[in-house]
Order: C-alpha cells, then structure tokens, then sequence
C-alpha cells in the first residue's frame, strides 16, 4: 500500500508540474528558464520579508533589552538581518526586470529608497539602545540619586 501511495504521489506532482509549466507557457513565458527565473524572484522576495521582519523584531529588542550584553547582541542581529534585506533586494532588481516586470521593479525601487530610510534610523537607535541611556537614567533616578 505504500509504494502504490507513494507512485500516486508522484505522478500527482509530476501532473501539478506539468500543469504549472503549461500555464506559465502558456501565460507568455516562453522558455522554461523563464520560470526558473520567476521561482528564484518568488523564493527572494519571500526571503526579504521574513529577513525585513526578523530585522524590525530584533531592532525592537535592542530597544528594549535590560542589559548592555543583550541590547549589544540584538543590534547586531539586527544589523544582519538587514544586510540580508539588501543582498535579496539587489539580487531581484536584475530578475524582475529581466522578466519585465517593470510595475514590480518600480515598487522594488520604491522599496529600496525607503529601505534606506529606514536603515539610517535604525542605526541612530541602535546605536542608542546599545549604550541603554534611558535605563541607566531610571537606575540613577530611583537609586542613589533619589
């Protein structure tokens, strides 16, 4: 029973290829390069939310980190996860626009900029977090200073 489930198994995903081929053929694709192209496009913008979103989460516990050690290693996660942002961004500019993609690349463009933006900002307060003023202050203001 199981290779007979297994053998269905593959001719099911041998027909969903085949399926997908087709209709990106059909859909004015051309060549089966072509979708090879348009997968990896798919497969790196899907890598650069998941990093844009593992970047934002850590620069927001470098903020809110309670010791200099912490903070100090959610910056520099942050500053990872943001550098994989752009690794992924440069390599789809060429892929979409390869595929003419171009109201896909404007946004891509559109993305960058403001990617930018934010990565100026986000390093202004990660630089801030790192060095924790505001906990330090609240220890100062409720400890000996009181």
């Amino acid at each position: 029973m199981d290779r007979l489930t297994e053998s269905l198994r593959t001719i099911a995903s041998a027909r969903v290829w085949a399926v997908v081929i087709l209709a990106a053929l059909v859909a004015g694709c051309g060549d089966p390069s072509s979708l090879d192209r348009q997968m990896e496009a798919r497969r790196l913008s899907s890598e650069l939310l998941v990093q844009f979103g593992r970047a934002t989460d850590a620069a927001n516990m470098a903020v809110m980190a309670g010791h200099d050690e912490t903070s100090t290693g959610f910056a520099r996660e942050a500053e990872q996860a943001a550098l994989a942002v752009q690794r992924d961004a440069d390599a789809l500019k060429p892929l979409l626009s390869g595929l003419g993609y171009t109201g896909e690349s404007r946004l891509l463009e559109e993305f960058i900029g403001r990617f930018a933006e934010y990565r100026e900002l986000d390093h202004v307060i990660r630089g801030l977090a790192v060095e924790n003023t505001n906990l330090k202050a609240q220890r100062l203001s409720f400890g000996p200073a009181q």
